[in-house]
């Protein structure tokens, strides 16, 4: 008998724990099929971790340019589902790249958003990260937008010379959303 009820409660132990905190996180993982996408734009290349396939929105396939003397500078990429959008973003900056400062541009990303009368109720952060030995900023942001609550996670980042803007867009009220977006959300590779 003691042996039955030490069986049982052990049984019901790890329902408790299994059952706690992220059922967001196994809906988003049945409900995925994660892979690894790489962008490109110049000479420079990085892989993100993604939900979905996200299509190039201009110029000609970043692929068929591998190799060749005109390489597309500025590329989009842009996907989206009902959860997350997710836009990539690898341009030549409009001044010398030396110049660019990554932390001036998530300063300013904060700032259109300040500056938006349609944007209420804004949280912030800024910080310093590090992706493949790279200094960058990651930009933090909920807001309402209309009826919507909005949240934002923003990469800005150097490599090669080009400039790179990794932007993940989500319903803020939505918590698979959320759980998404912490899913995929730091997984970046710059390619050397």
């Amino acid at each position: 008998m003691k042996r039955i009820l030490s069986i049982l409660f052990l049984s019901l132990s790890v329902l408790l724990v299994g059952g706690c905190g992220s059922s967001e996180q196994s809906k988003i993982l049945d409900d995925y099929s994660f892979g690894r996408q790489s962008f490109g734009a110049g000479s420079s290349r990085i892989t993100l971790e993604m939900p979905f396939a996200i299509g190039q929105t201009n110029g000609l396939p970043w692929m068929e340019q591998i190799g060749k003397s005109t390489a597309l500078q500025n590329v989009t990429f842009q996907g989206a589902d009902q959860r997350v959008s997710v836009i990539v973003m690898g341009e030549v900056p409009q001044t010398d790249a030396a110049t660019v400062s990554v932390e001036t541009l998530a300063e300013n990303s904060i700032l259109k958003l300040k500056q938006s009368s349609a944007v209420r109720n804004l949280k912030t952060d800024i910080k310093p990260v590090t992706i493949s030995e790279h200094e960058a900023y990651r930009v933090e942001a909920t807001y309402e937008q209309g009826a919507l609550q909005l949240g934002m996670v923003q990469y800005f980042f150097m490599d090669k010379g080009i400039l790179w803007n990794v932007i993940y867009l989500y319903r803020a009220n939505d918590p698979e959303a959320v759980a998404l977006v912490q899913y995929i959300d730091k997984d970046i590779t710059i390619h050397q």
